[in-house]
């Protein structure tokens, strides 16, 4: 897990979402940085290449080195992002100015600060592992409206807010687990859509995980 966790690690240490690093790389979606620094899959060594050549190290010692993680610094160091609420569930109009079930602070970057309004969301349940497993924090950005193929926090029917991938078509939307013996996908047509609702609150930007 050494690899991972210097990516996780450079990352974090410029600031930098995991949306930012792989659109740096040219991937679509931030998904992948996800597997990389949770240990699901690698960076192909070209691609390995690239990754030292924007952290500044070289691959030697992306691939091996231990670097220390940021919550393993002492407590002199200062706080340089943005804290935002850790809650359980996501409520109807998110963000709000309060939360019942606040469960602590998470901090972002200044510069992630500035694209939006976030909440960070623990996730419960396994129904996007291996990806994102329980407890996971992910950090949300409230968005009426995402792309094909983005992880989001979803509200069906006024309900609690439900995190899965989201696919778009002319008759609608799918709504995907990665694991789908938990949760298998699920077709909303437009009139659903708009009579039950189904309701997008938000787009996961980073998920952040303790090792």
């Amino acid at each position: 897990m050494t690899l991972a966790k210097n990516i996780r690690y450079l990352r974090l240490k410029n600031n930098w979402s995991q949306d930012y690093l792989a659109d740096s790389l040219g991937y679509k979606s931030y998904t992948t940085i996800q597997k990389w620094e949770t240990g699901v899959s690698e960076p192909p060594l070209k691609t390995l290449g690239k990754l030292a050549e924007l952290f500044g190290v070289d691959m030697d010692e992306l691939a091996n080195r231990d670097f220390e993680l940021p919550s393993e610094n002492n407590n002199t160091s200062k706080s340089t992002g943005v804290s935002i609420p850790i809650v359980s569930t996501i409520v109807a109009g998110m963000p709000a100015d309060a939360y019942e079930d606040i469960l602590g602070y998470e901090e972002i970057s200044h510069s992630l600060a500035k694209t939006g309004d976030f909440i960070c969301l623990k996730v419960k349940g396994d129904s996007m592992s291996p990806v994102i497993q329980d407890s996971d924090l992910v950090i949300v950005r409230h968005q009426p409206d995402v792309e094909n193929g983005d992880i989001a926090v979803v509200r069906i029917n006024g309900d609690e807010a439900t995190l899965k991938q989201v696919q778009k078509s002319e008759a609608g939307i799918t709504l995907i687990a990665y694991n789908p013996s938990v949760y298998p996908p699920h077709f909303y047509s437009n009139k659903e859509i708009e009579e039950l609702p189904v309701v997008v609150e938000g787009k996961v930007v980073e998920m952040k995980r303790s090792f």
